[in-house]
């Protein structure tokens, strides 16, 4: 019944996939895990995810996995690339904070922001 998860500096965490089984999580910060390299896919009831300063973590499903999201930060992820034509954006997002990501918010092309933003 875990809902709540906050990782930070762990330096030598490469996977959190066994985060999937937490099927009630609604928060997930990671901070400072410069070796994180894959993220779960199917954490529906996340609605907060905040994610700072992991370099080596290239997250490109968020939006179709994603749903129940409404909170979004990602900083300083020198990995992750802008979201492509096919990404979608959560649909119930409300917050969304985006910086020092491997392109600059002006080089992302158009994007499909939801309403709800």
């Amino acid at each position: 019944m875990l809902e709540h998860v906050w990782i930070r500096h762990w330096p030598n965490l490469k996977s959190i996939i066994e985060l999937n089984c937490l099927v009630h999580l609604t928060e997930l910060m990671i901070h400072n895990c410069e070796n994180l390299e894959s993220f779960p896919d199917t954490l529906k009831s996340l609605k907060k995810l905040e994610i700072r300063d992991c370099p080596k973590l290239d997250v490109s499903f968020l939006g179709d996995n994603l749903t129940s999201l409404e909170e979004l930060s990602i900083i300083n992820c020198s990995s992750m690339d802008s979201p492509s034509f096919s990404w979608v954006w959560p649909p119930n997002l409300r917050s969304l904070e985006i910086g020092k990501l491997k392109k600059p918010f002006s080089e992302w092309g158009p994007q499909n922001f939801p309403t709800s933003l």
